[in-house]
């Protein structure tokens, strides 16, 4: 399931935007990319959500570059159908029922001249429905330096719970923009299964966040 993705993870993170786009949420404001995107692990498509808030920080002015930690963060509020078979509709209303997720995902990083490093990647998933409650599983996060393809570190990891925050340990690397390929340019990634308690079926939510 992972790999029905419309954003292919590879060794740096390649971002590319093959398949599954219609329904996406894709920005690029102040230089910021983000995206996040849904699938029905049933249907193995991509699924219409409504976006509640999206908040993208910071506002980056092009050259605030000097060495002093940064923040480049995707913080995203969606309605999420309570599933796709319209099973649970309301018997009042003839709108299906949605559940309110929150996805985050922060980098931490500092440029100096024409260096960069990456120094942590923290965030989390979680319900904020008083209705319903989700249950994440299969937690991924993923982190690269901005290298261009295959020369750069990436960083994996598996959250035991529904937030994160890791360290990388790295130091300054060459300064690369985001590419819009997806081939170089720093960028975080997290994905995670949600399963809304007493319900059938599951989704799986990707959220990436790059460096200007």
């Amino acid at each position: 399931m992972k790999k029905v993705i419309c954003f292919i993870m590879a060794s740096v993170l390649c971002f590319c935007t093959t398949g599954l786009t219609v329904n996406a949420s894709e920005h690029k404001e102040n230089n910021v990319l983000y995206e996040i995107s849904v699938i029905d692990n049933t249907t193995n498509q991509e699924v219409e959500i409504e976006m509640v808030s999206e908040e993208i920080v910071p506002e980056i002015s092009q050259q605030s570059l000097y060495a002093e930690d940064q923040e480049v963060e995707c913080d995203v509020v969606f309605l999420l159908p309570v599933n796709n078979n319209d099973k649970t509709r309301s018997s009042i209303s003839s709108e299906q029922e949605k559940a309110s997720i929150r996805a985050k995902v922060t980098l931490t990083y500092s440029i100096s001249g024409e260096q960069i490093k990456v120094s942590k990647i923290s965030g989390f998933w979680e319900c904020i429905d008083n209705n319903y409650s989700m249950t994440f599983s299969n937690r991924e996060v993923k982190v690269n330096d901005g290298r261009p393809l295959n020369t750069g570190k990436v960083m994996e990891k598996h959250p035991t719970t529904n937030s994160f925050s890791y360290d990388t340990g790295w130091g300054y690397v060459q300064y690369y923009p985001n590419s819009s390929d997806g081939a170089s340019g720093a960028r975080g990634y997290s994905e995670a299964t949600g399963s809304i308690d007493g319900m059938g079926g599951s989704y799986t939510i990707f959220t990436t966040v790059a460096v200007p």
